[in-house]
Formats: structure tokens, C-alpha cells, sequence
């Protein structure tokens, strides 16, 4: 193509740069003092299959009457299509014909095409313009698809303005300068040829080359995205929301790497990977064409305890690039493993184990815990009985001393076992959630025989009352006066009266040491005195001791009463 300058009149010419003089003082006066590049870029493709016939290379350079930063003009046929074309953008590209213009000047306006204008964005940012120049069939204004076409090589009248069918076109940088590819006149060119980049660093002023490996530098562009969350939702847990997207792979499913223990490669730091997959409709909206599925929002479970660093990183999904660090986060971990306390165990009769504490999971803070119970030895010892207790009963110190608990968190229970003599026992707490079980610990408990029954028990015998709490562990067991005649009394109920506070008086605070005697009910009297109402089939004279739950879970030795 020839200037459309050199086809001016003298007076034409001397009109021309006196308003392009004062369109150039208006626009130095209202530009910005500073202006700096943007490193969004994006690479210019061959926008037409043809052979390059005139560049930056030659001497002087090719032309750039439409105020670009390089101009190349590119061979071909009437009617070959002429397409936008670009490649390793560093973000989501947006592409947008902003007008038509006539690319000759008088007397040979209208006899080689037209000219289209299409701006170039990245991620909402506008790197510049591209002019494609002699086109036919062209289309109007709005946006267009990377790849999409524009028109066609026209066919003309030649001229100074028009030599042939071919293409010319000028890329300009809204910020700096885009810089051209080096390229042979006369290579071939196709839809995959690199004529330069817009946007970017890589030139100070117009007809520059790129440096080497510009034109594939964007094809190594890292991954976006931001760390907006971390917290841990529950004991023994983090959660993690952020977004990321790659830029060679816009509309793609990205990955976030999490590490707990501190950043990437930090001894004993516990890494996880997910997909960031969850829907993100701001991420939408803010990078055009990349889609919403780049988000990331979950929950899962740690080693980790007390206060951790928690650190993100958007991995690249795409060649070239690599993975970018998105930041830590500081958060504090509680203990996921349930936790309490063994207190007592103790054989209240023959053939009996009375075991009693507290548990509770911080994840499952105000329900019952399941507790196993093993008796004979450990879990897995060989021929231990095994028995499932509920840690519900009301604990008011538990609740006092472990916030947010509740009460409801104490085990009191009697168990019948075959086991004999000196065993130990152990109670286990039962994992909820993330976690596993934890050993409460083990004691020693020596089980004798039960008393063989008498002539005429039956099923319908009532069995000792079970104490609503345990006695102190700590305290010497108070022994039962051994009976004075042989078993093989018949059912018996009978009053007994004793003096005793009046807060003491009550059926769920008493109960008698030994066998075959239980305290059916307790009646307060005047002056002190509880009447006892007792069913026993031990032999008369058998003598046992009221004993008195008081507060601590802690039992006293009343009196002795005969039967």
C-alpha cells in the first residue's frame, strides 16, 4: 500500500497537519503525567493466510498512517477472510469493534475497501487498538469473538492507495509501545503466525522488536485469583474460600494447594489439594468469557492443633506459567478428639462393676457420647468383655468447667460381668466427626462371686439399687457386717426408722451395702427422723450400712441397720 499522504495537495497537506498540531496539543495537555504499561498483553496472530510484504524490517519502515506502532501488509486473494486473531493473552480477553473508517485519502476515496478499528481488553483493561485496513464485507460495530471474522480481502482500483489484495495492519499500544515479531519478507504466514504483542513492557518506542520469547511469554502467564477466607468451622477443621483462575486456560477448572503448618515446603506444613470448582458468579463478572466455575469453598479435616498458618497457592493448569502464592492466613484449631475423665470403678456386690466419669466431643458438644467399656484388659486383649455405656446424665461441674459442654455429659452405671477377681477396666470415649477415640484410662477392680441365691428367690427378687452417683474413689470402702444366719429367709418388708437430716431423706440419696435388702422408700418424719421402708430376703439379724450420697459424688456411712 501506498500513503494516501503522497496523493494530497500541497494546500490539502498544509490543512492536514495543522489540525493533526492541534489534536496532538489538546492530547498531550490531557494526558496523565505518568503513564505507565500495563503488564496485561495478549499476542497479535497473522490475521490472514498470505505472504508478508512489507514490514518494520524494511528501510525506512512501513508506513503507519493510522497512528500505530508498526504496520505489516499481508498478500493474498480477493475474498480470502480476514479474521481477529490472538494468542497467549495474559487474562480474559475481550475484543470490540469501536469503528469504520476510509483508508484512502482524496481523489481515491472508496476504491480499496474499508477500515476497521477493534479494541483489545484483557481482564477490563484496554491494551489498545489493532487496524485492519482494506476490507470488504466487513462487520459493524460490537464485540467479536477471538478468532471470529471481520471481512475480506477487498478488491479495488489500483492506485497509490491500493496496490493489490492484501491486508494492512497497525497494532498501538493505549500505554507505551507494542512491539513487532521479526519475521522474513515474504515468510508465509498463517493463523498461527506471531506478529508482535500489545500490551506489555517490551518496547520504548515505535518499530521495536520484541525482545525473545515475548510473542510466547503470555503463554507462560500465571494464575489469578485471591485467599479470601480462612477459618476452622469446627474442632480439628479448616475452612478455606478463595478463587483462581489460569489465563492460558480461562474457561478451565483451576486448583488451590493448601498447606496447614505454614507455607509450601515447611517442615512437617500438611498440604491438600482441591479443585476450584465452585460456582463464583463475581469472578464472572469481573474477568468477561472466563466463566463461573473458579471458586473454591471447603471444609476438611487436620492433624494440626492450636494456632496454625494456613497458606494458599493457585496452581498452573497450562503450559508454561507457574504456580503463585496467594497468601496465609493465621487460625486456631481446637483439639477435634473427645476428651473426659475416668473417675471411679468399683464392684458394689459380687459379680458387679460400677464405673462413673464424664465425656464429651467438641463436635458434637451438648449430645451424649457413646463410651465402651472393656473388662479384663485393654480393647483387643483376648477374652475381654466388652459393653456399650451413654454419657448423658447431668453434670452440672461440667458444665461449669468446659464452656459451651452443657451438662449432659456424666456416665454412673452397674454392670453385671462373669469376670473375676482382680480385673482391669477400660473406658473408652467415642469419636464424632474428625478425631478418633480416645482411652480415658484403665483401673483395677477385684470382682468376687455373687452370694449363691436362697430356697426361694425367684425372678421377681428385687435387685441392690443402683447409687445415682459413685462413691469418692479415693475412700476406703465401707465393708457390710457379715450376715449371722444362713441365707434361705423368705421376702420380707419391714420399717426402719433412723435420724437423719432432712435433706437426706430420700430414696435417690440412700441405699444399703450388700445384698438381698433394698430401700423401696424413704419417709420424712418430724424431728430428724427418716422411716425407711426396706425389701430384703436375707436371713434375719443381717445387719448393713446406710450409706448417703452427698454432693461431689461422694458417699458417707449413716448408720447400721438390722433387717
Amino acid at each position: 500500500m501506498i500513503t494516501y499522504v503522497r496523493s494530497m495537495r500541497r494546500s490539502q497537506l498544509r490543512t492536514l497537519v495543522r489540525a493533526v498540531v492541534a489534536c496532538l496539543a489538546v492530547a498531550l495537555c490531557c494526558l496523565p503525567a505518568e503513564a505507565s504499561a500495563t503488564p496485561e498483553r495478549a499476542t497479535i496472530l497473522s490475521p490472514a493466510d498470505g505472504s508478508l510484504t512489507s514490514s518494520p524490517l524494511e528501510s525506512p519502515p512501513h508506513h503507519t498512517p493510522f497512528t500505530g506502532d508498526w504496520a505489516v501488509d499481508i498478500a493474498g486473494a480477493v475474498g480470502r477472510p480476514v479474521y481477529a486473531r490472538f494468542a497467549n493473552v495474559s487474562g480474559s480477553l475481550a475484543l470490540n469493534v469501536i469503528g469504520r473508517f476510509e483508508p484512502c485519502a482524496s481523489p481515491n476515496q472508496g476504491t480499496a475497501g474499508i477500515g476497521l478499528r477493534v479494541q483489545v481488553s484483557v481482564d477490563g483493561v484496554a491494551l489498545g487498538v489493532v487496524n485492519y485496513v482494506h476490507l470488504a464485507n466487513a462487520r459493524g460495530n460490537g464485540p467479536v469473538g477471538n478468532g471470529e471474522q471481520l471481512g475480506t480481502m477487498s478488491s479495488g482500483t489500483r492506485t497509490s492507495c491500493w496496490t493489490g489484495a492484501h491486508v494492512h495492519m497497525e497494532p498501538r499500544n493505549d500505554s507505551k509501545y507494542s512491539c513487532f515479531q521479526s519475521t522474513p519478507l515474504g515468510a508465509g504466514l498463517g493463523g498461527g503466525s506471531k506478529l508482535g504483542v500489545l500490551g506489555g513492557e517490551y518496547a520504548a518506542a515505535k518499530n521495536q522488536l520484541c525482545p525473545p520469547g515475548a510473542v510466547d511469554a503470555a503463554a507462560g502467564t500465571s494464575p489469578r485469583g485471591a485467599y479470601d477466607e480462612a477459618s476452622s468451622p469446627g474442632a480439628g477443621t479448616v475452612r478455606v474460600r478463595g478463587w483462581t483462575y489460569d489465563p492460558d486456560a480461562p474457561t478451565s477448572t483451576g486448583a488451590i494447594h493448601v498447606y496447614v503448618g505454614g507455607p509450601a515446603g515447611s517442615p512437617g506444613a500438611e498440604g491438600h489439594a482441591f479443585n476450584a470448582d465452585a460456582v463464583r458468579a463475581d469472578v464472572a463478572a469481573a474477568f468477561p468469557g472466563v466463566g463461573d466455575r473458579h471458586g473454591l469453598d471447603v471444609t476438611f479435616g487436620t492433624g494440626k492443633r492450636g494456632a496454625q498458618t494456613v497458606c494458599a497457592y493457585a496452581i498452573n493448569i497450562a503450559a508454561g506459567g507457574e504456580n503463585v502464592g496467594l497468601g496465609c492466613k493465621t487460625v486456631t484449631i481446637d483439639e477435634p478428639n473427645p476428651f473426659g475423665n475416668f473417675e471411679s470403678a468399683d464392684s458394689p456386690a459380687g459379680g458387679q462393676l460400677h464405673v462413673s466419669g464424664w465425656a464429651t466431643d467438641r463436635n458434637a458438644f451438648t449430645q451424649p457420647l457413646t463410651m465402651h467399656v472393656y473388662i479384663g484388659g485393654p480393647a483387643g486383649t483376648p477374652d475381654a468383655e466388652f459393653r456399650v455405656l451413654t454419657a448423658g446424665r447431668e453434670r452440672r461441674d461440667v458444665a461449669a468447667a468446659v464452656a459451651g459442654a452443657g451438662a449432659a455429659h456424666g456416665f454412673d452405671d452397674i454392670l453385671t460381668t462373669a469376670r473375676r477377681g482382680s480385673q482391669a477396666v477400660c473406658v473408652y470415649a467415642i469419636n464424632v466427626g474428625p478425631g478418633e477415640n480416645i482411652a480415658l484410662g484403665c483401673k483395677t477392680v477385684t470382682i468376687q462371686d455373687p452370694p449363691p441365691p436362697t430356697a426361694d428367690a425367684g425372678a421377681n427378687d428385687p435387685a441392690p439399687a443402683p447409687s445415682a452417683a459413685p462413691p469418692d474413689p479415693t475412700a476406703s470402702p465401707v465393708p457390710a457386717t457379715a450376715p449371722t444366719t444362713a441365707p434361705g429367709s423368705a421376702r420380707r418388708t419391714l420399717a426402719r426408722t433412723v435420724r437423719l437430716a432432712r435433706a437426706s431423706c430420700s430414696r435417690a440419696r440412700l441405699r444399703l451395702s450388700g445384698q438381698n435388702a433394698s430401700i423401696a422408700r424413704a419417709t420424712r418424719l418430724r424431728r430428724g427422723r427418716c422411716r425407711l421402708t426396706i425389701v430384703t430376703t436375707a436371713p434375719a439379724g443381717t445387719r448393713y450400712d446406710l450409706l448417703i450420697r452427698r454432693s461431689g459424688n461422694t458417699v458417707r456411712r449413716a448408720s447400721a441397720i438390722g433387717v
